[in-house]
Formats: structure tokens, C-alpha cells, sequence
């Protein structure tokens, strides 16, 4: 299963995620605009530090964003730029095989459960 996570092809897929969400630079402070001019040679080393079991994730960059409605704020972790490359990558490859698992009744913890027909349907179920 590892070799599917560091898959040229899954992590170029990963980083095009990633920059369509337009986050936020991590602790070393790279943005993903720095990250995409030189995006080919660091999914490369993405792809060899998984290959070879030697990439370490950076700290996360902590900040506080205000709570909706309250004038109080909560702790907002942020990665690095090519941690969340590695994340979503792990993503692709591990939500199939859950989402698959997921009881019927978990539709909290279901990402699938969003989808409104589902409830519905489960409701007329019962």
C-alpha cells in the first residue's frame, strides 16, 4: 500500500488539492506560490523521502482564529506546504478503503454522509 502513497501520479494529484485550497504558509513559511515554482523537483523529493522512509513532518504553525459569534478564539494548527502534499496524498489512498468499512448508522463520522439522500434514505430504512 505505501508504494500508492508516494505514486508520482498520486502526489501531483495531492499538491493540485492542495493548492486549489489556497492555504495558509506553514512554520517555514513557504506559500504554496513558492512551493508550485519549484513544484516538480519537491514532489520529486516527496517521492524519494517516501520511498525511503525518511521524511519528517515539520512543526505545525499555531495561530488563533476567532470563534463565529463570541469574541473568543480558538488554536488553528497549520502544515507545512509539502505536509499537507503527504497528508492529502495518505488521504486518496486511505479514504477508499474506510469509507468502504463505514457502518450505515456512523453517518457522523461518514464523509459520505453529507450527502443529504443518504440520511434521507436511512431515515425511510428505519
Amino acid at each position: 500500500m505505501k508504494d500508492k502513497i508516494y505514486r508520482k501520479e498520486n502526489l501531483q494529484a495531492a499538491w493540485e488539492r492542495v493548492r486549489a485550497n489556497r492555504g495558509a504558509a506553514g512554520v517555514d513559511r513557504q506559500s504554496e506560490a513558492a512551493f508550485a515554482a519549484h513544484a516538480e523537483r519537491y514532489l520529486e523529493e516527496l517521492h524519494q523521502e517516501l520511498r525511503t522512509e525518511t521524511n519528517q513532518a515539520q512543526e505545525v504553525r499555531r495561530c488563533h482564529i476567532p470563534k463565529e459569534g463570541t469574541k473568543e478564539y480558538r488554536p488553528l494548527g497549520i502544515p507545512t506546504v509539502k505536509d499537507r502534499v503527504v497528508q492529502t496524498a495518505l488521504k486518496h489512498v486511505l479514504e477508499p478503503i474506510w469509507e468502504a468499512r463505514f457502518h450505515p448508522r456512523s453517518l457522523g463520522f461518514w464523509k459520505k454522509a453529507c450527502n443529504g439522500r443518504r440520511r434521507r434514505a436511512h431515515r425511510k430504512a428505519r
